[in-house]
């Protein structure tokens, strides 16, 4: 009976290989029988010959991810883990307590707490370190198996132990999990100068209704304008995407096509009858991070004059790609399509995009000279193509220093926050800023801890001294050195005094955050700050200027 049942071992995984294989290579009409007899006879050596026993299940799993990755990068094969985070990302809701974490001074720490969720009414507050879950000390778990241990079916209990600062005892709660609803729209309001701002992260399930509401409530608010703020927008789905730039045009306008293999027509989706919003002047925004769906959006906006559109060119992502499901426990991502905005552009960058079936003059579009990568909109303005949107007009991101970045990086913003919250929680009202006394807290904060950094003139210095011939530098060089090294060393921490404008604006957002939730930044700091948002402001600010800004470029 041993060697029938170690000969239906490797039968099995033949077969199970095999399974996987022909259904992946026959769904291309151009393969041939030999390629899967060699993939197949690859895989009996590997079972007979290879030195260790491996697990069948392993095998397929890393042939699988072996021809998904050598696609492109948006193709995957998504296990358990893998499926449900896409899940989340995609419809915008989980099970669990509702708390974001991170790894904050080697301990593991809340850094939001979502409105209305288990963790939220229990009390939970941005800054605690979580000791334990369930018993599970978080010292010995990951990140990421410590998010797993709090999420779980909705209905079921989790034990949580927490440490506030300030306060000398352990925190022990039961929360029980539920299904968390996350908002794609996290924050949308009238600005002081009468231009309502909408903030769109992705595009959920919900994020077209979540759309109608802020700007129903807008245009009640008898909003003169209207800014959509998409930068970092990854994308989602491509139908809320469609639905969402149909209220900002007429009826029946192309807004996307889709076209597979050898450029032919997958889909075409128009603008729909419904609530419009044809006559407000719009301004969006749009960055390095703006792709797929998103960017349909601003480049459909723009395909039709719509608005006009700020910021810095998008990502370039105009792949398109399905959900195929393998069984319970797994699915295949993978690319079946391009998308082409209405001006014949398709949004994908160079890499991977593959040969482009680029089609000039849709809809009474006029002609491009796609080869040369111009093409035109509607009313003729000449647009660029070569992957991703560039906007009418360039506004670059805040450029943040060497010394803010290692602040970020080494999170002495949070830890100053949380710690200053615990002192002067009622002094906080939604409209603060930090003042020069604060900044000034801060610096003494830095000290304290200890703050130290290597900034790109550290590092040279640092090389210059590593290939200098050891053993031949004279004292008068040496000692030149050495005084090189201590005015670098002053000087590394110097130009903090310089930075009181980001760190008053970085500090702000994080003290309103920890107080109000994440979404305070937004209303203070983000419109009061960001370039981007300043620009939309003052483009909006008369129909004179906002006209001039983009349709003085027609040809």
């Amino acid at each position: 009976m041993q060697p029938r049942c170690r000969h239906w071992g490797k039968f099995s995984l033949y077969i199970i290989i095999i399974c996987a294989i022909f259904g992946l290579v026959y769904a291309d009409n151009d393969s041939t029988p030999y390629d899967v007899k060699k993939l197949s006879r690859v895989a009996l050596i590997i079972d007979e010959r290879y030195a260790e026993k491996l697990e069948p299940e392993k095998i397929v799993e890393s042939g699988i991810n072996g021809m998904v990755t050598s696609l492109d990068p948006y193709c995957r094969y998504l296990t358990d883990n893998d499926f449900n985070e896409f899940m989340e990302n995609t419809f915008g809701q989980f099970d669990g307590i509702g708390i974001e974490v991170d790894i904050r001074q080697n301990c593991l720490t809340v850094i939001s707490v979502l409105d209305g969720t288990p963790a939220y009414r229990a009390g939970l507050k941005p800054g605690d370190k979580i000791i334990s879950i369930d018993g599970k000390l978080t010292s010995e778990i990951s990140r990421d198996n410590a998010a797993e241990l709090m999420r779980g079916k909705a209905g079921t209990e989790v034990n949580i132990t927490t440490r506030r600062y300030g306060a000398s005892e352990l925190m022990n709660y039961t929360l029980v999990r539920e299904t968390v609803e996350t908002e794609s729209i996290p924050f949308y309001s009238i600005l002081s100068d009468g231009i309502g701002y909408i903030r769109l992260t992705r595009f959920t399930e919900t994020s077209y209704y979540e759309m109608i509401e802020a700007l129903t409530s807008l245009r009640n608010m008898n909003a003169k304008g209207i800014i959509l703020d998409l930068r970092s927008n990854s994308g989602g789905l491509l139908i809320e995407a469609v639905k969402i730039v149909g209220l900002f045009l007429e009826s029946g306008k192309l807004i996307v096509e889709t076209r597979g293999r050898g450029g032919n027509l997958t889909s075409h989706y128009s603008s729909n009858d419904g609530l419009s919003c044809t006559d407000l002047p719009l301004a969006v925004l749009i960055d390095e991070g703006t792709a797929s769906a998103a960017e349909i959006v601003a480049g459909a906006i723009q395909d039709w004059d719509r608005g006009v559109l700020i910021g810095s060119r998008t990502y370039g992502k105009g792949l398109v790609q399905r959900i195929l499901n393998l069984d319970e426990k797994s699915a295949l991502k993978i690319t079946t399509a391009k998308y082409y905005i209405p001006s014949g552009r398709c949004i994908q960058k160079a890499d991977h995009a593959g040969r482009l079936d680029v089609s000039s003059g849709k809809d009474g579009f006029p002609p491009s000279d796609s080869d040369n990568g111009f093409y035109h909109t509607a009313l003729g303005r000449r647009v660029l193509g070569g992957g991703g949107i560039k906007p009418d007009i360039i506004v670059q991101h805040i450029t943040e220093s060497e010394i803010i970045k290692a602040l970020k990086r080494q999170r002495y913003f949070f830890d100053f926050a949380v710690g200053y919250m615990v002192e002067n929680h009622t002094r906080i009202d939604s409209n603060f800023v930090a003042t020069s006394q604060i900044i000034r807290q801060f610096q003494i904060f830095l000290k304290g801890e200890g703050f130290n950094y290597q900034p790109e003139f550290e590092l040279r210095y640092d090389s210059l001294l590593a290939y200098l011939p050891q053993g031949t530098i004279s004292d008068r060089v040496r000692k030149l050195l050495d005084e090189l090294g201590d005015s670098l060393d002053y000087l590394k921490f110097a130009g903090l005094d310089k930075e009181n404008e980001p760190v008053k604006w970085i500090l702000a957002e994080e003290i309103l955050s920890i107080e109000f939730g994440p979404k305070a930044r937004y209303g203070v700091v983000w419109v009061n700050h960001h370039p981007e948002i300043l620009k939309a402001r003052e483009v909006l600010s008369s129909m004179e200027t906002y006209r001039h800004s983009f349709l003085a470029s027609i040809e």
